[in-house]
């Protein structure tokens, strides 16, 4: 009699083991999935923050900053600083990130303005790219697009502004969850108040597919 008992419950705490093991299972996989998607959240806006400062950064003595930096500068910041979309990716990996960036500048309302002055902001231009597929945005065509600024950076510099968005693919549960978007922006102002002149700045070049 008592080994059936032992035999009855060795088995209810089989069905228990087998019963609560898929549930463990699926939160342990949710949870590195989670932990995986705070990682590459944490990433894009690393990559978006260290793009904005080499473009930034870039600027020469005559305000001039040169094509490489605002069209390869951004993607290739990503590529190195942003691995999951190097692993993750199916195909080429810029299938998966769209970026853009553009360059803000502030006049003064009253002119020859020197102390406190409140400032009017124009887009110069802006650049980007949103996959291999879709059409390339030239610097003409950015001129005046809308970017949202933090208030505290208004001032008399030009601003670099860089847009990044990657659609994060789950691991685990990719069968069960559409691509998420991670989205952030970085603002950095230019080095010395500089006015930033774009030059050999050329639409068709702008490409980061090849």
């Amino acid at each position: 009699m008592k080994h059936a008992e032992s035999r009855s419950e060795d088995g209810s705490a089989a069905v228990e083991f087998a019963l609560i093991l898929p549930v463990v299972l699926t939160l342990l996989l949710g949870a590195a999935d989670l932990i995986r998607y705070m990682n590459t959240d944490r990433h894009v806006q690393n990559a978006a923050r260290a793009a904005a400062q080499i473009v930034a950064g870039g600027v020469n003595s005559q305000g001039n900053i040169g094509q490489w930096l605002l069209v390869h500068g951004a993607a290739n910041s990503a590529r190195l600083m942003i691995p999951e979309i190097v692993s993750d990716a199916p195909g080429p990996w810029w299938t998966r990130l769209a970026w853009d960036g553009a360059l803000v500048r502030f006049t003064p309302t009253v002119a020859n303005c020197t102390q406190n002055c409140a400032y009017t902001a124009r887009t110069r231009f802006a650049w980007g790219r949103y996959g291999c597929g879709d059409p390339i945005i030239s610097p003409t065509q950015g001129a005046g697009a809308t970017v949202s600024i933090p208030p505290g950076l208004v001032g008399p510099a030009d601003l670099v502004v860089i847009r990044y968005a990657y659609a994060y693919k789950p691991r685990f549960a990719a069968a069960l969850l559409p691509a998420i978007n991670i989205s952030h922006q970085a603002t950095m102002s230019a080095e010395a108040s500089a006015l930033i002149n774009p030059v050999n700045v050329v639409a068709s070049d702008i490409t980061i597919c090849s």
